[in-house]
């Protein structure tokens, strides 16, 4: 849709699968190896509601921003009101651990997280103070410019994710537009519950702040 959009310039209505590509062939972008000339990881972490989880991702950026792998993702299992902040530093710490002692090689350099929950951020920061790692909020870029960038990277084959990470695969694959505000032109991304955008808000926070230099003009 946004290539019959921006390249031939055709009015099209977004519908159906936000990340086609995952939705149709998997395979096609599914790894089972990191690519070389890996640089750095970067965490998107994204907080739970009444109704969703908390979750973390990570994404490792290849040579100078020419590709991406995501690598990990995480859920803190339990909905608002079961868990706290408590719960979510240590399942975060356990998370870096775990990138740390599988990828030690690889430096963590960044960790956005979602800006609405500032409570829960100043937290995590005093959490993990003393592992050398610095949080700071997400862009919260427009969802639809999120989806276009990775859907880019998809297309030209510069982003791969490893088959460990079940939940940002099933999330990508099951994440649709919504057909009622698509009926008035609008590109909206279903969140009604039905599929797990939590891992994907992660997922895209992971690399969001990148966008320009991943995908330039």
């Amino acid at each position: 849709v946004f290539f019959k959009r921006f390249i031939l310039g055709q009015w099209v209505v977004a519908g159906g699968a936000c990340y086609p590509q995952i939705a149709d062939t998997p395979e096609k972008y599914i790894v089972d190896e990191l690519p070389e000339d890996a640089r750095f990881i970067s965490i998107g972490v994204d907080w739970g509601g009444n109704r969703s989880l908390t979750a973390f991702v990570a994404t490792v950026f290849h040579g100078n921003f020419d590709a991406v792998t995501v690598i990990k993702d995480y859920h803190v299992e339990g909905r608002k009101g079961e868990i706290d902040g408590d719960r979510v530093n240590t399942e975060f710490i356990r998370f870096i651990t775990m990138l740390r002692e599988e990828y030690p090689n690889i430096p963590i350099r960044y960790v956005f997280a979602d800006s609405a929950e500032q409570y829960l951020i100043s937290g995590l920061r005093k959490a993990i103070k003393g592992y050398g790692l610095q949080i700071v909020d997400s862009k919260k870029n427009p969802i639809v410019q999120r989806i276009i960038c990775a859907n880019s990277l998809l297309n030209t084959g510069r982003m791969k994710i490893m088959r460990e990470c079940k939940y940002v695969i099933d999330g990508l694959r099951a994440a649709v537009w919504d057909a009622k505000a698509a009926a008035h032109g609008d590109d909206v991304r279903l969140d009604d519950f039905t599929s797990d955008i939590d891992v994907v808000d992660a997922f895209e926070y992971s690399f969001e702040r990148f966008m320009q230099r991943l995908t330039p003009r």
